[in-house]
């Protein structure tokens, strides 16, 4: 995410700034991009959830066989946090949140017979930083046109609704955090998801968002 900051950076202030907007809240050296290094940083550090991992989740890269799964693709392969690859399904996949929900159960049950046995809070902040670093750095990917016109994920998928879809999904997830660690991610992605739904209408229309803002804070209306 380091090398495409200018373009994350970029793309939130040209959707959020307005003229109660100040730039120096948006800008090189503010507050986001110093929590922005740091997500990217912690996602990259050595830890106890370090493994190999595919980095392209995608469905198209997984294939069924009758002996298992085969993973494809494999260009984006390296070692990072676990949770680099557990995050997908909130954000690439198209399911529903409970499927996800069920997907994030079965994935610590899965880290509990490897070895590994996070506390709740921990799983869900880990799983929120891996959330954060691939919303923000999705921004990066030369979004622009956007603004002036849609265009396909892939065949037959808007661009504009996987965003704000995903964008809803992150807001959900965090209100199941009990401590956010970048708390101007969060008030940025909550201002952004607002303002691009508010854009593009028929893009937002009928994705659930079983959350809702109270004083500054995200919480779940529905489990």
């Amino acid at each position: 995410m380091r090398k495409g900051l200018g373009s994350t950076l970029a793309f939130i202030r040209r959707a959020l700034l307005d003229e109660t907007e100040k730039v120096r809240e948006l800008a090189v050296g503010s507050q986001l991009q110093v929590e922005l290094k740091a997500v990217s940083e912690l996602v990259d550090a050595a830890n106890a959830c370090s493994t190999i991992t595919v980095g392209d989740m995608a469905p198209s890269n997984l294939l069924l066989g009758s002996q298992g799964v085969v993973f494809i693709d494999l260009e984006y392969c390296g070692v990072r946090n676990a949770f680099y690859d557990a995050m997908y399904w909130h954000c690439i996949y198209p399911v529903s949140p409970a499927a996800a929900d069920q997907m994030d159960r079965a994935y610590d049950d899965g880290l509990k017979s490897a070895g590994v046995h996070l506390p709740e809070a921990e799983f869900l902040s880990t799983m929120q930083l891996s959330l954060s670093h691939r919303l923000f750095w999705t921004l990066s990917w030369d979004l622009d046109v956007l603004f002036e016109q849609d265009r396909d994920v892939v065949a037959g998928v808007s661009m504009r609704r996987t965003l704000c879809r995903y964008l809803r999904e992150y807001l959900r997830f965090a209100a199941k955090v009990p401590r956010v660690e970048h708390p101007r991610l969060l008030h940025v992605a909550t201002t952004l998801e607002a303002k691009l739904s508010e854009l593009w209408p028929e893009a937002a229309a009928n994705i659930g968002r079983e959350y809702e803002v109270r004083e500054g804070a995200v919480q779940l209306v529905s489990e």
